[in-house]
């Protein structure tokens, strides 16, 4: 909800970002909420300013110009870590069905809570997609997605075989989306999230998953009491964006965080 404690914190820290955060839609979103959000044009797409014009969430099938670069964005995926059900805490049956997806270790989602069927694109979203594209030529520079087309999502086999963890992001009506597109658009690269790990597809498919290298001075050093004066400090030993935004250069920072969300 956007009065959670959580998400409030969240914003916070990304506001004093040394830069904007534009983002597409996972298969994790609180996509309710996000529906709360007013639409408005931006850079020649539909947006939704989640903080300001600081963290702009990007719509679905929309073709933005920046910085003299077109980028195609399409945001969603299926959950693919559902082996025991999509589970809805309104069904008479519900709380069996969660102590029996516990039981046997099986990962579950809950409706409303933890699952969107909005993860997945309406018909018209598609079309728009495709509306969009066409008044471009199908050319643009960048194709940002969380997930890729059913063909290049294949060619993740290579690296993981064929065993359940592949097979466990099936093909839907996006991925297939996605493959019609690939025959006609024209890119210099395809860039996504959704498979939980980092890597280079082919020359022009790549997969982001790492969370974000950038911290604060407080976290990195101050919090763990290192000295104002301590050589890691120095600006040949530590790459500053700002006075206070740093690229993190332990994973300690990350223990501060954890200790301060949570009770011992």
């Amino acid at each position: 909800e956007r009065n959670d404690k959580t998400l409030k914190y969240n914003l916070d820290w990304m506001s004093r970002l040394p830069f904007k955060i534009l983002w597409v839609s996972g298969n994790h979103e609180n996509y309710d909420m996000l529906e709360d959000y007013q639409l408005e044009e931006w850079h020649g797409g539909r947006v939704k300013h989640i903080l300001r014009d600081q963290i702009i969430y990007m719509e679905r099938g929309q073709v933005f110009k920046i910085e003299g670069k077109k980028f195609f964005t399409f945001g969603g995926a299926s959950s693919h870590d559902i082996q025991g059900g999509v589970l809805d805490p309104h069904d008479p049956d519900y709380a069996q069905k969660r102590i029996a997806a516990n039981k046997a270790r099986l990962p579950y989602r809950i409706k409303g809570i933890s699952w969107w069927e909005q993860e997945l694109p309406t018909e018209e979203e598609m079309q728009e997609g495709i509306r969009n594209l066409e008044k471009v030529n199908y050319k643009v520079d960048y194709v940002i997605t969380h997930c890729l087309a059913s063909s290049v999502q294949r060619k993740l086999e290579r690296y993981f075989g064929s065993g359940d963890f592949i097979h466990s992001y099936k093909e839907d009506i996006l991925t297939e989306y996605f493959d019609r597109l690939e025959q006609k658009l024209q890119y210099k690269y395809w860039y996504c999230g959704h498979y939980h790990l980092d890597m280079e597809v082919d020359e022009r498919h790549g997969v982001v998953y790492e969370g974000t290298e950038i911290e604060t001075d407080y976290y990195n050093f101050t919090a763990l009491n290192t000295p104002q004066d301590h050589p890691a400090r120095d600006m040949q030993d530590t790459f500053y964006l700002s006075p206070e935004f740093l690229l993190r250069t332990q994973t300690s920072a990350g223990q501060i965080h954890v200790m301060e969300a949570k009770k011992p």
